[in-house]
């Protein structure tokens, strides 16, 4: 047994090292440059705009906020100071009010629309330093669970936590990977004199947000001092257990939370308005002046949404960590980005976009261009339609041009993650038999070749077979390694143990794995318990936004398309009334009043337009409750982000259009058929 463990050190003083062959001097120097070299220049627009706007107010800042602002900044490596941020934060704001205030004799209500972003500009600025170290918690949460399993790992077979750090940094991908490769650098350049007291330091901003990451660390660093192996193994066991337990916890305690906040946001942000707008062509025949078209477009194409968008900003900054999504940027498959490949050459995805809305509104554009009744009627709703469709399937297709692939490469790629835990053990039991990694591998793809996991050990038994590979080669070529097919860091750095292992012994190998896969089926596990944690919730949340609120929408604009219609006959009667009136010695400005009075439909929205701001509405909304669903179950991942849009607009505005085509066509002939009846006579 103590020879395994000085091959185990061996081999992972191998892998820190490569080979050997590279100092540690040399090694720092090259990993952590980045944090040695600082730009010069400011190269995002947040920082140019501070800039411009440092240059024209001048602010003092108080020297504790000032000292925060800027180390926030320092970390980010902007180059700006506080004082350029607080006058950024004070000078959008004005610039936006002064903005708004010249709208004022063309519409009240784009005034109060652009007094509002000022507002909100205001807060968002004001607190843009913080809302960084947010967005860099969140996507560095998402990789808490991953960095504490590689350290586990590599602790199991070498007690140090400085090499498990850089271990883990050099598997992991995201922010995390950056502040670990950070906290090294920071040893290495005397901050700290050791990586516990920088880890220490490091752990005081996850304390408030995640307990069980820092729970997990502790436990990981008192198995440094711990004499008795069977203890250490224990407390590393422990400390997996710990982070995986926990997230569950927090999980679990977030989505029981969540049921209000969705239902808030669905009453307030959906049916109530939505419901409300029932009553505008009455009230439009009343207030004239105040709710035109322009002023209904901003209040519930620009202001809710906009309102909607900060009550779900405060329902997500809650979320504990997630699972890390599969980075597919340098994919082989995968087109580059704005691209998708039409007969193997790579198009923007623009093209088609554009494509889908001018074919998807001719309707609409014919309905503009011929002669239409001024009373309204069902044609204004059923022509006006095309145009929220195409709006709503030209977003579809850029959403399924641009994720269709990549969603179906990561679904791939995470069934083999779901098998990789019980092949990895199937090969390590296959090692402890004595037999050659290469057929270990081999076996395995037989007794799992119905599964997902046998395609990834085939691309590496082609490679060997046909191209006449090693084994590490056909795993990591460059140009055609198996994990360039399937690059997941979990799997690449479960690979290269295995590789690097098989060169010693297969014994330690088959041990390395047995470790490997018993964490692996722990992960798994908690990961299948948290889905059916969101699931509930989830579901609820798609429901409402693909189909009530569609209903919802399309009830509502037929309903306002027999009420304008109604509306239409009896300001016709109330015309002639005002007409015989006059006829008969009234007064001609009673009779001008009676004529021009409640049901003057000039004064109404015209119905076309009310539709189309409806649909543009229920367009915002399930795109909003998409984003929301994707994040809350992915975390931060612009292409599930964009693969649910696709999936709930393209449902939701179908079942929009027919509904409001259906009951629009059925009130409309229950209103013609009172009409014909007299019932207005």
């Amino acid at each position: 047994m103590k020879d395994e463990k000085e091959i185990a050190k061996k081999l992972y003083s191998s892998y820190k090292y490569g080979g050997g062959e590279v100092s540690d001097e040399e090694l720092l120097t090259r990993e952590y440059k980045i944090f040695r070299k600082k730009k010069t220049t400011a190269d995002t627009l947040y920082e140019q705009l501070a800039q411009a706007a440092g240059k024209i107010i001048k602010v003092k800042v108080d020297p504790q906020k000032k000292a925060k602002i800027e180390e926030i900044f320092s970390n980010f490596d902007y180059v700006i100071t506080a004082e350029d941020a607080v006058a950024l934060s004070i000078a959008a704001p004005i610039a936006l009010t002064i903005f708004g205030l010249a709208f004022i004799p063309l519409s009240i209500m784009l005034t109060v629309a652009m007094l509002a972003f000022a507002g909100f500009a205001y807060y968002y600025l004001s607190n843009y330093p913080q809302h960084l170290v947010e967005v860099r918690r969140v996507k560095s949460s998402t990789e808490i669970i991953l960095a504490v399993l590689y350290m586990v790992i590599y602790m199991k077979n070498i007690s140090n936590l400085e090499e498990a750090v850089r271990f883990a940094a050099d598997n992991l991908e995201g922010p995390l990977a950056l502040d670990f490769k950070k906290m090294l650098w920071d040893v290495s350049s005397k901050k700290y004199a050791s990586i516990k007291e920088a880890f220490d330091d490091y752990l005081v901003q996850w304390k408030k947000y995640n307990p069980p990451f820092v729970d997990s660390i502790y436990l990981i660093e008192t198995s440094l001092v711990q004499k008795n192996e069977e203890r250490r193994i224990k407390l590393l066991d422990q400390a997996l257990k710990r982070i995986l337990d926990g997230t569950y916890e927090m999980m679990v305690h977030y989505v029981n939370g969540l049921r209000t906040p969705i239902s808030a946001v669905f009453m307030l942000g959906i049916t109530l308005p939505i419901m409300g707008l029932v009553m505008l062509p009455i009230i439009g025949a009343f207030l004239a002046n105040i709710i035109t078209p322009s002023s209904l477009f901003v209040f519930y194409d620009l202001l809710l949404p906009l309102v909607v968008v900060i009550m779900i900003l405060q329902i997500l900054s809650s979320r504990p960590a997630a699972f890390p999504q599969i980075n597919l940027e340098n994919h082989p498959l995968v087109p580059p980005k704005g691209y998708f490949y039409f007969f193997g050459k790579p198009v923007r995805i623009i093209i088609p976009t554009i494509l889908v809305f001018i074919v998807l509104n001719i309707p609409f554009l014919m309905y503009l261009i011929m002669p239409r009744s001024p009373v309204p009627n069902e044609m204004d709703v059923i022509f006006s339609l095309f145009f929220v469709l195409a709006l709503a399937f030209s977003i579809v297709t850029y959403a399924k041009l641009s994720t269709d692939i990549k969603v179906k490469l990561r679904k791939e790629i995470k069934g083999v993650e779901s098998d990789f835990a019980y092949a990895v053990f199937q090969i390590a039991n296959r090692l402890e038999e004595g037999v050659p990694a290469e057929i270990a591998m081999l076996k395995t793809a037989i007794v799992m070749k119905k599964s997902h996991v046998a395609k990834f050990i085939g691309v590496i038994a082609n490679n060997m077979s046909k191209l006449g590979m090693d084994l590490k080669a056909a795993i990591f070529d460059k140009r055609v390694g198996a994990v360039n097919m399937y690059p997941s860091s979990l799997i690449r750095s479960v690979m290269r143990i295995f590789v690097e292992s098989t060169k010693e012994s297969e014994k330690v190998a088959a041990a390395s794995l047995t470790h490997i896969a018993q964490y692996l089926q722990s992960v798994h596990r908690i990961e299948e318990k948290i889905k059916d944690v969101l699931s509930e919730t989830l579901s609820t949340l798609k429901f409402q936004a693909s189909f009530i609120a569609p209903i919802i929408s399309g009830i509502i604009v037929g309903l306002t398309a027999m009420i304008l219609s109604i509306l239409a006959v009896l300001g016709e009667k109330i015309s002639s009334i005002g007409s015989a009136s006059a006829g008969a010695g009234v007064p001609a400005s009673l009779g001008g009043a009676m004529s021009f009075g409640f049901f003057e439909m000039s004064n109404t929205i015209p119905l076309a337009m009310f539709q189309i701001i409806v649909g543009i509405y229920l367009v915002e909304i399930v795109i909003i409750s998409a984003v929301l669903a994707s994040k809350i179950e992915f975390g931060d991942d612009s292409i599930q982000e964009l693969y649910t849009i696709k999936k709930l607009l393209m449902y939701a505005v179908i079942i929009y259009f027919f509904v409001a085509a259906g009951v629009t066509v059925a009130f409309g002939s229950m209103a013609r058929t009172a009409i014909a009846l007299g019932t207005f006579g």
